[in-house]
């Protein structure tokens, strides 16, 4: 099992410009559009956002897979196989458990009455919707292009200038996950209405999770696995709840947050490295499609 980085892509600069401007007019356009028609079409407004999400990240999709093709680059090159896509299911579905059952010893501990529900509120049929945008046509989508394709291109494209290979990774990160925050900043006003302070805060936070979820890449070479946690992230998948609120001290909320998903996520990637790695496959079998 290799933990080399392969080098898949030359230095030609063309095809990654030509994806960055094409993701963001297919994107812009389709939230524009469905912005413009949702107060003309008689759908609930979570519907709308859906068909316009899947829409833009369809068109996302076709950009990728064009671009791919114009570099001489498979898609399963990026990380795709259905051994490592089975084991990225299985340890991101153990990230939940971890999260829930922690939650469910902070309220029984607390002494608060546990107590099971959907996420945000949401009834079982929107949430079906919103698992299926977030994890599928978010997650695994954008984590296919700006991830598997276009910092693994400017990794190689700086690998390629004369850098070495940790200042590769870190020109190819950083100017990734910059490309990554900006991409949605038509999204942020089109769609959530954010004004320009707002707009401005959230490109910051994104350049932190493009960074987390490019390093999280780097560790895996999995886009099926950074894609489900990207999308899990966005869910936000806690079904244990319990009003324990006042009784519990400050840190205890911020632990289970962020320190439980994360260190949880830390095991899943150790877990990944040791039995699929970079080659997608067992240990000592060759790659599969």
């Amino acid at each position: 099992m290799t933990r080399t980085r392969t080098t898949l892509f030359g230095t030609d600069l063309r095809p990654p410009a030509v994806f960055v401007l094409a993701t963001v007019v297919v994107s812009a356009t389709a939230l524009a559009v469905f912005r413009w028609l949702a107060p003309q079409l008689t759908l609930p407004t979570g519907l709308v956002g859906f068909l316009a999400t899947t829409t833009a990240t369809l068109g996302i999709l076709a950009v990728t897979v064009a671009i791919l093709r114009w570099e001489g680059v498979r898609p399963t090159a990026l990380g795709i196989s259905r051994y490592g896509a089975a084991v990225a299911l299985g340890l991101v579905a153990g990230i939940w458990l971890v999260l829930n059952l922690a939650v469910l010893g902070v309220v029984t501990i607390a002494g608060g009455a546990v107590q099971f529900d959907l996420p945000s509120g949401l009834t079982p049929v929107q949430f079906g919707f919103f698992l299926v945008e977030q994890l599928l046509f978010v997650g695994l989508i954008e984590e296919f292009a700006w991830r598997g394709y276009l910092q693994s291109k400017l990794i190689d494209w700086a690998s390629g200038r004369g850098l070495s290979v940790t200042r590769a990774r870190a020109v190819g990160l950083l100017a990734a996950a910059v490309l990554f925050a900006l991409w949605h900043v038509p999204q942020r006003v089109l769609i959530q209405g954010l004004g320009l302070g707002e707009t401005a805060g959230s490109v910051v936070l994104l350049v932190g999770l493009a960074l987390f979820l490019g390093l999280l890449y780097e560790a895996t070479r999995s886009v099926v696995f950074v894609g489900l946690v990207h999308g899990s992230l966005n869910l936000n998948p806690v079904f244990v709840t319990g009003g324990v609120a006042g009784t519990t001290p400050a840190w205890v909320g911020t632990a289970l947050l962020y320190g439980v998903p994360l260190l949880a996520t830390l095991v899943a990637v150790v877990v990944y490295r040791r039995y699929v790695g970079w080659s997608g496959t067992r240990p000592g079998v060759g790659p599969t499609a």
